[in-house]
């Protein structure tokens, strides 16, 4: 049948349009909800809706509790446990794909405008998906995803910024630093393009010809640059509208410091995992594009690629806004190689082709049938065991948790790190840990002891005394070594054991 006489619903056009938005669902819905920090996120979001106050100490450990921070996640912590009380983890993963598909309906419609072919701007978008989507647990940087998205896709695509785009960005600006203390990327954005603009302006449109004295002339008048100067002044000021004034840019450095030095997802991208396999091949594909491209790349592209390359090198964290940044720059390029230019201008005669009715109409139940039964409601009954759990037992303490609760085990506990969180949400206030992932406000002294009993270093058991711990809940992936020592020692005597870890009580 000819597609011009297939029901538009049902084309193979269609079926590529909606792709992205499944995929993006479907890498929503599935997947564990819990991750390594949202639980206490989750109590402190309650505990700030019963005090109607925003805490600004820690609550859930023993042994820096009252600590004094800088909360800077706020707002999203509150939003978090609103969610939950609303509809419990169902709600939760409900918003994380509204979220998600909030930030891929922006970044869609960038792409497509850039490339004007719906087959090219799902191949981007799949580039982009494979950097980001580890990155897509349910936490408070989910928030930040379509705020970055819109603010990147309004500056790479306004030629004009007027007065009414400036004001909703820097309201949005304000939302994004009570959000999440990533809001410098938007400011890192905003002055990206002032400064390729200026290049670009200074070397390719002024003409060599021109003085340099003239060509700075030309930049002082140039209204996109003095728009683009006030906005970053405007985003830099309204980063103050927060319960803690300028000290939120000291929690910035200070969290990306120690979490640099303490967090596996801050170390260097490197070729050790799927990730940083998948980030050295879009550098290369990145790397390749660009040599064939016949479109002259701009300084402002040059800088975005370049600026974002040195962000996802330096933290595996950061690869996501590699890939969101360099997607619709590449899908540009890659559109003007020549013989890829030829296959999209010979493609304009579909409309004429042949397609089969049935199998569109097949295809497009299985991509319905599967998004619903993904759904939270649904997703326990689906015949595949590995992905009905929304947290996974082999993982997570579940069962651990449960037989503390129930046994009511006394006294001080001392934690794997990576199980804080969880141990937070299911346990406090009846129960506070040793440690959390919070890693930017564990005191110098306390990181030390918790690294040495966590890996089985140092006398382990002296520091178990000085912090009169009670009981041990270890992880079996991350706790090994002091598993077996523990396990040797006389005075401590194993009570439970699951896949996931074991638990330890002082004789």
């Amino acid at each position: 049948m000819k597609t011009d006489q297939i029901p538009p619903l049902f084309r193979l056009k269609t079926i590529y349009y909606i792709l992205p938005f499944w995929l993006t669902a479907i890498l929503g819905l599935g997947g564990d909800v819990i991750s390594n920090d949202l639980g206490y996120y989750l109590k402190l979001g309650q505990a700030m809706i019963e005090k109607r106050a925003i805490i600004s100490h820690d609550l859930f450990t023993h042994t820096f509790f009252g600590l004094q921070y800088i909360n800077s996640g706020w707002l999203s912590q509150v939003a978090l446990a609103v969610c939950e009380k609303m509809g419990s983890l169902e709600s939760l993963i409900i918003l994380r794909v509204g979220l998600l598909l909030l930030a891929m309906s922006i970044f869609y419609h960038l792409i497509q405008i850039l490339t004007k072919h719906y087959k090219v701007t799902l191949l981007f978008i799949v580039f982009a998906a494979v950097l980001g989507f580890t990155n897509w647990y349910m936490r408070p940087q989910l928030f930040t995803i379509p705020l970055f998205v819109f603010f990147y896709r309004q500056l790479f695509q306004k030629e004009k910024i007027g007065n009414s785009l400036i004001l909703l960005l820097s309201l949005l600006m304000i939302l994004w630093v009570n959000l999440h203390n990533s809001f410098p990327l938007a400011i890192i954005l905003a002055g990206i393009f002032l400064v390729g603009r200026a290049a670009d302006e200074y070397y390719n449109r002024a003409g060599y010809s021109v003085t340099a004295k003239e060509r700075f002339r030309r930049l002082t008048k140039d209204s996109r640059l003095r728009r683009l100067l006030f906005l970053l002044i405007m985003l830099t000021l309204v980063t103050l509208i927060n319960p803690y004034g300028i000290n939120i840019w000291e929690d910035v450095w200070v969290n990306a410091s120690s979490s640099a030095a303490r967090s596996a997802e801050w170390q260097p991208t490197a070729m050790k995992d799927g990730l940083g396999y998948c980030f050295i091949v879009s550098v290369v594909l990145a790397g390749i594009i660009l040599k064939f491209s016949t479109r002259k790349i701009t300084f402002t592209e040059a800088l975005l690629l370049l600026v974002f390359l040195f962000v996802g090198f330096k933290a595996e964290r950061m690869v996501m806004w590699w890939g969101i940044v360099s997607a619709p720059i590449l899908a540009a390029h890659f559109c003007s190689i020549e013989l890829v230019r030829q296959k999209i201008s010979g493609g304009k005669k579909e409309e004429t082709e042949s397609e089969c009715l049935t199998l569109n109409i097949i295809f497009f139940i299985i991509l319905l049938i599967t998004a619903i039964s993904f759904l939270p409601w649904f997703r326990p009954y689906l015949p595949i065991k590995s992905v009905r759990n929304f947290i996974n037992p082999k993982s997570e303490p579940v069962a651990i948790a449960q037989y503390i609760k129930k046994q009511g085990l006394k006294g001080n506990m001392f934690n794997d790190i990576n199980w804080g969180s969880y141990l937070i949400w299911k346990l406090w206030p009846e129960y506070k840990v040793f440690a959390d992932t919070r890693l930017h406000l564990v005191p110098e002294e306390i990181w030390k002891d918790c690294s040495d009993v966590h890996f089985g270093m140092g006398d382990w058991e002296k520091i178990l005394d000085k912090y009169k711990i009670s009981f041990v809940v270890l992880s079996k992936k991350d706790n090994k070594r002091i598993i077996e020592f523990i396990g040797d020692s006389p005075g401590w005597k194993k009570v439970y054991e699951d896949e996931a870890g074991t638990i330890f009580v002082r004789k």
